[in-house]
């Protein structure tokens, strides 16, 4: 629910953020999310310091080799690494947020953790704060209307393996944020159709 000041028009609502930018607020709003869900997966004990729960540990160190390509045996640690995410939340490219959200979300599959409350928290945010972008599934794209959702989930769970496999696919295509593939993701999308 909106705030008082802005239910009364005493501040507007926030601008909406353009593709490929987003608003300092946001940011700020998506790594306090972000923070909260990684301190589910480590504990501060005042005899040995930081305890780290198996799979956020692994999970870090995947984003530090991995997605930042660093020396594996140069991993910081867990205060450094939490450090490092912050800034790159805060002051980093646009997009650093979603590639290390997409990551969390991806690795909640393989990790064994629950990030569902962080899910419904960032696309309450970036609905709040009228971001370009919205989570689809464990996706960033560019906001799409209520029909277009409905249609492209609705294709997404189809009993047909087929043309869930060539939506899925569209699906990752469109959502590349670097370098969408338009044109591969058309075809992907035709395939599908043509599948049905």
């Amino acid at each position: 629910m909106p705030l008082f000041s802005r239910r009364n028009n005493i501040l507007p609502e926030p601008a909406p953020d353009k593709p490929g930018q987003i608003s300092n607020r946001l940011r700020t709003l998506l790594w306090n999310d972000f923070d909260t869900a990684c301190r589910d997966f480590y504990r501060v004990d005042r005899y040995t310091g930081l305890s780290v729960e198996p799979p956020f540990s692994i999970f870090l160190q995947y984003v530090w080799s991995e997605d930042w390509a660093q020396p594996a045996d140069e991993y910081p640690g867990l205060e450094k690494m939490m450090t490092h995410l912050k800034k790159g939340f805060l002051e980093g490219v646009w997009y650093f947020a979603f590639d290390i959200l997409e990551s969390a979300f991806f690795a909640q599959s393989h990790g064994g953790f629950d990030l569902t409350s962080l899910r419904e928290s960032v696309s309450r945010r970036l609905d709040q704060e009228s971001s370009a972008y919205m989570l689809f599934g464990d996706n960033f794209v560019e906001r799409m209307n209520e029909s277009e959702v409905e249609s492209v989930a609705s294709a997404l769970v189809s009993d047909d393996d087929a043309v869930r496999i060539h939506f899925g696919e569209a699906l990752k295509k469109l959502s590349e944020r670097q370098n969408p593939d338009y044109r591969n993701s058309i075809k992907e999308s035709i395939s599908a159709v043509e599948s049905a």
